[in-house]
């Protein structure tokens, strides 16, 4: 009888682990799958913060940032549209297709002209990712020109 009980355990020990053991291989392996089709696929990854605090600019001054990128995944990168929140902003791409490692940067410029109090730009670069829509959110105050 005890034979019996400890055979009953021991295959019931054995059928959880095989199961366990499947249910790993078969997460491992749709994780390795993913992983590999990842590398395969491009992405933005940004270099830099992509929101981008400006402090107090006195109003009439046009202020300039960069923001550096690269391609973090396979293939190429492309960047198919930028866009910005507002017509006071000025948006240049160095490079609008990206190999793997390679860095690209974006430049903003901002008119402050008829800006007033605190203010927040986006831009919005739009690729051939999975991940399609990388946004740049800039912040600032613009006080008065001292008279």
């Amino acid at each position: 009888m005890n034979i019996v009980k400890n055979k009953r355990l021991f295959l019931l020990v054995f059928a959880v682990s095989l199961s366990l053991f499947g249910a790993a291989q078969f997460f491992c392996t749709a994780a390795n799958a993913q992983a590999r089709r990842q590398q395969d696929e491009p992405y933005l990854k940004f270099l830099d913060k992509r929101i981008v605090e400006l402090g107090d600019i006195v109003r009439g001054q046009t202020i300039s940032f960069t923001v550096r990128f690269t391609n973090g995944g396979g293939g190429i990168l492309e960047i198919k549209d930028v866009g910005q929140s507002c017509n006071c902003t000025a948006v240049e791409i160095e490079h609008k297709a990206l190999r793997n490692g390679q860095i690209g940067e974006v430049k903003v410029s901002v008119d402050t002209e008829e800006k007033s109090g605190q203010n927040a730009i986006f831009v919005q670069m739009t690729t051939n990712s999975p991940r399609q829509l990388s946004i740049i959110k800039a912040t600032f105050n613009v006080v008065p020109p001292k008279r």
